[in-house]
């Protein structure tokens, strides 16, 4: 399994007791490159942002599993930009 992440510190500590999880940081200067990355996965979990958004919805393909949060926007919560057949998140999106 691989997690593609801007935070790669972070995600090591979080994933570090599941077993064949590998943490990449697609470190390229163009974003097109990360984005073509994060479109062939075949499972996402994404965050609430239109760039993981979009990596989803492009690349998932009819048995691909994905997870978003339930809450996109704490100003917004009735905002919902997820198709129904994503699996949802609770609790994924905080306040500062």
């Amino acid at each position: 399994m691989v997690c593609l992440t801007d935070e790669p510190i972070v995600a090591r500590s979080l994933f570090k007791a599941v077993p064949d999880v590998v943490v990449v940081w697609p470190n390229t200067d163009d974003p097109r490159d990360e984005f073509y990355l994060l479109s062939q996965c075949r499972h996402f979990v994404i965050a609430n942002s239109s760039f993981s958004w979009w990596a989803a919805w492009l690349g998932a393909q009819p048995d691909s599993i994905v997870y978003a949060p339930r809450s996109w926007c704490l100003f917004k919560p009735e905002l919902d930009p997820a198709p129904p057949r994503w699996r949802r998140v609770e609790n994924a999106v905080r306040g500062l």
